[in-house]
């Protein structure tokens, strides 16, 4: 049984070896896409990453970490001047940067300019009728639909409390709506037809 066990982990041990051998076998490409972009641009894949970061608003050693370009075999004080020189003296690596800060503060003003299309779009009546308390009873009554045959659990005992709830506010309006008096008041005395029958049998 011993002898069992042991040849079975040393086959394990040759699996996991070979795997290991494959995996340094593979090579891991970029698209041919993006080899063609950072080509035309004059920068490397690292830097184009660089600069898309620095675009989107990371900090520079930030970015310049993440995206590789940092090299643990210099100390930081040659790994900050590197930086540095692709930030002020790189032509092609500014001109890219700068192309790629265009395209996303573009991109920002065309999604305000749809955020503001959708809020212009919503109407008064259609703020109203969300506000309306029939409105929000027809939803309450649809969403504790979906709990038929579940009556009692938790969801459709919060529902029906708040349906409850809504439906005694209505109540409450319209007993105000039929109990409210309303008194009306001549225009002036003289149309008064009080005064008028008054003066009326005084004349007589």
């Amino acid at each position: 049984m011993a002898y069992k066990m042991l040849l079975l982990f040393c086959i394990c041990i040759i699996e996991n070896h070979n795997n290991m051998l494959r995996g340094k076998e593979e090579k891991i490409t970029f698209s041919k896409g993006l080899g063609s972009e950072c080509r035309k641009a004059g920068i490397s894949i690292k830097e184009k990453a660089f600069a898309d970061l620095l675009a989107l608003g990371w900090k520079d050693k930030d970015a310049y970490l993440i995206s590789g370009l940092y090299n643990p075999v210099y100390n930081l004080e040659i790994n900050k001047k590197n930086m540095n020189t692709l930030l002020s003296d790189d032509k092609d690596f500014m001109d890219y940067l700068t192309s790629a800060s265009r395209k996303i503060k573009r991109r920002q003003k065309e999604s305000e300019k749809e955020d503001d299309i959708l809020v212009d779009g919503i109407s008064e009546e259609d703020i109203a009728s969300e506000l309306s308390k029939e409105n929000q009873l027809r939803k309450l009554i649809a969403a504790r639909k979906k709990y038929d045959g579940k009556e009692g659990c938790k969801e459709w005992i919060d529902l029906t409390k708040m349906i409850a709830d809504i439906t005694q506010i209505k109540k409450d309006e319209i007993k105000e709506e039929d109990t409210t008096v309303h008194f009306y008041l001549p225009l002036s005395c003289n149309n008064c037809s009080l005064y008028l029958a008054a003066k009326k049998k005084a004349g007589k």
